[in-house]
């Protein structure tokens, strides 16, 4: 492991250090005409307008280059590095050296060059002194006006030339093998719990987040013909905007909230002002970065209270931070540890919240194993088997039509509480059978016409068992003991989500508010154990009833 980091320490430094063995020209003379004799090393270029390389002006057709360098005694091969948004003619001391595409006075005269280039001098011209560069140069396919179409023209060893075209890519490389390791851990996370899909969205977000350093890194890595330079920049536009849309859209399903919709429809039109503000294409492309990273940040900022919230939140501060503070260079070097930083710190808080929400449910379900055990232990306990053994051997004495309904009813009941009382979830349909099954048993008990009245039900819907059965039981338990007792089961559905209402009848001695017993424990632990924490449960007077409201996700987890 420690040679492994020291390697790709190395590997860094090496990319990251400026090349010291190259001379960059910074000083040049240009003038906006043709003549074979601007090659010469002899010609008087003193009449031309001087200014930096990286400061040239547009070709108005064919646009001369010139400069002087000084070559240090060296016994190692030179090379030319030529970076331009046009086609060129290297020429030393008056001989072409090399070109990329076809220089011409027009547009159907040009062939388009490469973006970058580099040349090797022919050793007999690579004596140590002052020597002339002169480079001939049109741009008829630029497709656009870029602040600058020259950046780069530099002289050095031929190895150094390489390695400064190919720093970036390995920077490129390093990075987008990290942002893929946790692109499948994503789609892995999401594999394993499918009712969470914020690690789907981040999946998807690493999939826009590699291409996006391949096409920047593609320059360096494998280059292009100048004239392809706009759809590159283009391209990358479009990337970095479904980067921070997916973003965006992952944190509104991670921290969501009422308003988590319009959050991902305002960042649409947000990112999208950068590109009609700017004119430059590295402003649009920068700040359209910096846009989605605020509104991230804003966004994750607002839900701190949320144990996953703080590793996102740093991890978008230095995504912002490496934008905001070195914007120039951000696209070109700053990105790469951008992007490999917030996805690690997004997958560590994501992992953390996932592992704790894990806990939570298996500390759930064993606590709705025990109260379940308590509900059946008090289902059937002595008392009540007494008892409904004694009424049985009453009528069978009395009326044996009436004893094998009981033993039927009872059957029915305890035969359906075991088939589901280990499942995690059931069908509303057996739950309201052992309902009734309940209900009969205790109206025979009792001499009372107890009966379940059901409104807006299909019986598809998804429960924990014995969560309805424990509102009968309490019901019955705490109601009144005469007559005809109804309780009303009611269920809407709506948004992805269905709210249950159960209403019964308060006996005359029934408190308003009761303290949590056993049944409302038994309630929400079996909620937490299939829902998390995504449900609600409701329960108070009203009137001379008692109402109890239980919201939960329509589709089971």
């Amino acid at each position: 492991m420690a040679r492994f980091r020291l390697a790709v320490l190395t590997v860094w430094l090496a990319a990251c250090a400026p090349s010291a063995d190259i001379d960059w020209v910074g000083d040049v003379r240009f003038v906006n005409d043709d003549a074979a004799e601007f090659a010469r090393p002899e010609h008087d270029d003193a009449r031309w307008a001087r200014t930096w390389f990286a400061q040239l002006p547009a070709p108005e057709r064919v646009l001369w280059i010139r400069a002087r360098v000084h070559l240090a005694p060296s016994e190692r091969p030179v090379a030319v590095f030529v970076g331009a948004l046009a086609s060129h003619e290297v020429f030393w001391d008056g001989v072409l050296v090399g070109r990329g595409g076809v220089v011409g006075d027009t547009a159907a005269a040009e062939v388009p060059g490469p973006i970058e280039a580099h040349h090797r001098i022919p050793d007999a011209l690579a004596a140590p002194g002052v020597h002339v560069l002169a480079l001939r140069t049109s741009a008829f396919h630029r497709g656009f006006a870029p602040q600058t179409g020259y950046w780069g023209l530099g002289v050095g060893a031929y190895e150094d030339v390489l390695l400064h075209r190919w720093r970036g890519t390995w920077i490129a490389l390093i990075s987008l093998s990290g942002i893929l390791l946790g692109t499948l851990i994503a789609f892995a996370t999401f594999a394993l719990d499918r009712r969470d899909r914020s690690p789907l969205f981040l999946g998807l977000a690493g999939l826009a987040a590699a291409p996006l350093l391949g096409v920047e890194a593609w320059r360096p890595l494998a280059g292009y013909p100048y004239s392809w330079h706009v759809v590159r920049l283009a391209v990358l536009c479009a990337l970095s905007a479904l980067l921070q849309l997916l973003l965006a859209a992952y944190l509104a399903r991670r921290f969501p909230h009422r308003r988590s919709s319009r959050f991902v429809l305002l960042a649409a039109p947000a990112l999208a002002i950068p590109a009609l503000v700017f004119p430059s294409w590295n402003d649009k492309l920068a700040f359209l970065h910096i846009v989605g990273f605020s509104l991230a940040a804003a966004w994750t900022a607002a839900a701190w209270r949320r144990r996953g919230a703080w590793p996102a939140l740093a991890g978008i501060a230095l995504a912002l931070a490496l934008a905001v503070v070195d914007r120039d260079a951000f696209l070109d070097r700053w990105l790469y540890f951008a992007l490999d930083g917030l996805f690690a710190l997004l997958l560590i808080g994501h992992l953390v919240e996932w592992r704790d929400a894990l806990l939570v449910r298996e500390r759930a379900a064993a606590r709705s194993a025990r109260l379940e055990a308590e509900l059946l232990k008090r289902h059937l306990q002595p008392h009540f088997v007494m008892n409904t053994l004694t009424a049985i051997g009453g009528w069978i004495e009395e009326d044996p039509p009436t004893a094998v309904r009981m033993i039927d009813s009872l059957a029915d009941e305890l035969r359906t509480l075991a088939q589901v009382s280990d499942r995690p979830l059931i069908s509303l349909a057996e739950e309201l059978r052992l309902c009734r099954a309940h209900l009969e048993t205790m109206s025979l008990r009792r001499d009372v016409a107890y009966r379940l009245d059901t409104d807006g039900t299909d019986g598809t819907e998804r429960v924990p068992p014995a969560l309805i059965h424990t509102l009968v039981e309490n019901a019955v338990t705490h109601g009144p003991m005469q007559g005809t007792v109804a309780f009303q089961l009611s269920a809407a559905h709506g948004n992805g989500r269905t709210r249950f209402s159960f209403v019964s009848p308060r006996g005359d001695d029934a408190p308003d508010q009761t303290a949590p017993g056993t049944g409302t424990r038994y309630l929400e632990a079996r909620l937490r154990e299939a829902w998390g924490d995504d449900w609600s449960l409701d329960q108070r007077a009203v009137g001379t009833d008692w109402r109890v409201e239980i919201d939960v996700p329509r589709r089971a987890p």
